[in-house]
């Protein structure tokens, strides 16, 4: 099943509603659900769409804005705004950062064979010291995007869409036409496609029986390897494939095997570059190179979960990138993982814990950019190339009160200021040819956050956290806490934890 509840054949009037980070401990603990690698999946929404009440109190609390129905068509029409003010010591100048986002949310179903939903956000912000430092040096506001401009006071203005268009057939086959990202993996983080990048189009087509899931995706990303500018609006383009099987091989037991090309898709003179075997729906049956000869970017990967003791994980991953065709031990990346929800019988209380390794030039492509990468962001974990990293994290729910604490520690090479941008300095996933070792740094980030639940309908929220980060090399430490308060909404994961 794609989604959980009564038979595909029956005929209800029912409303689907999509998985998501946010409730992600139902997610696994949905026993209709065989396949849970690939994110995220439907499920058959049975909370109550219509309350009691003024309108205002309604609309406000515990209904979305506008709702439409008739038989088994829903429509819905939601306002998401995201307010939040705070305080970074690492930021330069003022210390006071903010964020004005207005959002709107368009999503329903028709029956149990159509989803659709579209969001669509305007935002100006200014950012915490460490994030708009990386959003300054990759020209890409981490997590959301390009950015149209920066004021002189280090205002970003930017524009964040999605969309998705689901169409299930039959009980067994699932179309997906969407802009947005995926996810593969039962970890926090990703080795092989994560959550982390900004949106890009895809096409994905599901075939699924109790014991296989086997999915192919066509996606488009912005190629990185020339630099990106506000004033270019002619992006260099460059295409994915990703074929993703997985084995229900135990009542408590998964193993998948993935694979993803990268293809260029025009040569450096604007021809186009696009080989036959791009549009190919079958796993491993592909070429190595484009029709010009540029070598594509592949990596291939196994991902596993069992089930050790009721809602308890044990998971983890093995990648390879371009396995046969370089030196495999500069190119693998691994991990191991446990998550578990209600521990300690404690109802809402959920704990996930991994350990992520990555070597130097893993995820690093050929000189023409075609790398593992989308709009200067990586499609992976966020810290690229050769970094290790452990990361621990604590949810608990009660009524209407969400606390949320997280520890990461991570070592990781970064290119110095020096190192020509054509050379890979062993961290960044952009350089093409091996360089100089990097500097190697190392960093602690701490994050607890609270919020309290005003409608469950658009996670309308009133928010606070505190993070504290600190980074560190022979060249001295950078430290930032944070402070930030705020009237939140949407299902986006916005966490910045690198």
């Amino acid at each position: 099943m794609f989604f959980a509840g009564v038979s595909f054949a029956q005929e209800t009037d029912v409303v689907l509603s999509p998985y998501n980070k946010w409730n992600e401990a139902a997610y696994y603990r949905d026993n209709s659900l065989q396949h849970t690698a690939f994110h995220y999946h439907l499920y058959i929404d049975t909370s109550v769409q219509r309350s009691e009440g003024s309108v205002w109190k309604r609309k406000i609390f515990n209904e979305h804005l506008l709702t439409f129905g008739q038989d088994e068509f829903h429509l819905f029409v939601d306002f998401l705004p995201d307010f939040q003010i705070g305080t970074s010591s690492g930021r330069k100048g003022s210390n006071r950062f903010w964020n004005n986002t207005r959002g709107f949310r368009i999503s329903g179903n028709v029956g149990k064979k159509i989803y659709f939903e579209s969001e669509d956000y305007e935002i100006q912000e200014s950012l915490p010291g460490y994030v708009d430092s990386s959003a300054r040096k990759l020209t890409v506001v981490p997590r959301l995007g390009n950015h149209h401009k920066i004021t002189d006071n280090g205002v970003y203005d930017l524009n964040y869409a999605s969309a998705r268009l689901v169409y299930m057939p039959t009980n067994a086959v699932q179309f997906e036409l969407g802009y947005g990202k995926n996810f593969i993996g039962d970890g926090y983080r990703s080795m092989l496609l994560s959550d982390w990048s900004f949106n890009y189009p895809y096409l994905r087509a599901t075939l699924q029986t109790k014991a296989i899931e086997y999915s192919v995706m066509w996606s488009q990303y912005v190629n990185p390897g020339n630099a990106i500018s506000t004033n270019d609006i002619s992006y260099p383009r460059k295409w994915g494939q990703t074929f993703y099987i997985d084995w229900h091989f135990a009542k408590h037991g998964n193993v998948g095997l993935m694979e993803s090309i990268v293809w260029p898709d025009q040569t450096a003179d604007g021809e186009k570059d696009i080989a036959a075997t791009m549009f190919s729906p079958v796993i491993f049956l592909h070429g190595t190179h484009s029709p010009s000869g540029i070598e594509n970017y592949t990596l291939t990967g196994l991902n596993a979960k069992y089930e050790i003791l009721p809602q308890t994980f044990l998971y983890g991953q093995l990648a390879y990138s371009n396995f046969l065709r370089s030196n495999w031990k500069q190119k693998y990346a691994f991990q191991l993982g446990l998550r578990s929800a209600d521990i300690f019988q404690v109802k809402g209380l959920s704990f996930i814990g991994e350990f992520d390794r990555a070597k130097p030039y893993m995820y690093a492509g050929n000189a023409e950019g075609i790398d593992y990468s989308h709009y200067n962001q990586t499609l992976a974990d966020p810290f690229g190339n050769n970094f290790k990293e452990a990361v621990a994290v604590v949810n608990y729910r009660i009524k209407k009160w969400t606390f949320r604490g997280e520890a990461l520690y991570s070592s990781y090479f970064r290119n110095s200021a020096i190192t020509p941008a054509y050379l890979n300095a062993g961290g960044s996933i952009f350089g093409a040819l091996p360089g100089t070792p990097g500097i190697k740094t190392k960093l602690h980030y701490g994050d607890l956050r609270a919020g309290y639940l005003l409608n469950p309908k658009i996670n309308l929220r009133i928010e606070g956290g505190i993070t504290v980060r600190k980074s560190s090399d022979v060249n001295g430490s950078f430290k930032d806490n944070i402070f930030v308060l705020g009237l939140r909404s949407s299902f986006r994961d916005l966490i910045e934890d690198f």
